[in-house]
This record gives structure tokens, C-alpha cells and sequence, in this order.
């Protein structure tokens, strides 16, 4: 909590939910590239394939799509 708190970041279900109803979250910020993922049917390697590949990101860890546990 300390951590929230010391980055102004909301620290109860009631400010965060002040948050939700008083600003729109989800929307794109105007005049400026945004890009934009729907995961919502994505598995989290995929989601983050389609975030690595278009800005040549390099990975750290284990591929992606893999535990990264060594058997």
C-alpha cells in the first residue's frame, strides 16, 4: 500500500471505483499513435507475440509460448 500511496495511486475499492464512473479509461488518447491490443480472446503469449513483433522488441526470459522451465 505504501507503494500506491507514495505514487498517488488509488489505494481503496471506493477510489478506484470514483475513478471507473468518472473517467473513461478504455478509450484511445486523442492526437496521439496509439496502438491497441483486444486480448480478450488472446492467450497471454500470443498477446504478448503481437506486442513484441510489431516494435522489434527483443525478450527477456524464457520465448514466449514456453514455461521456461527446463526439463
Amino acid at each position: 500500500m505504501e507503494y500506491r500511496r507514495r505514487f498517488k495511486k488509488a489505494n481503496t475499492t471506493e477510489l478506484m471505483d470514483m475513478f471507473l464512473k468518472t473517467y473513461d479509461l478504455t478509450s484511445t488518447v486523442p492526437c496521439t499513435d496509439t496502438f491497441v491490443i483486444d486480448n480478450t480472446d488472446l492467450q497471454p503469449e500470443e498477446a504478448a507475440q503481437r506486442i513484441i513483433d510489431p516494435f522489434g522488441l527483443k525478450q527477456n526470459g524464457p520465448p514466449v509460448g514456453t514455461s521456461g522451465q527446463i526439463v
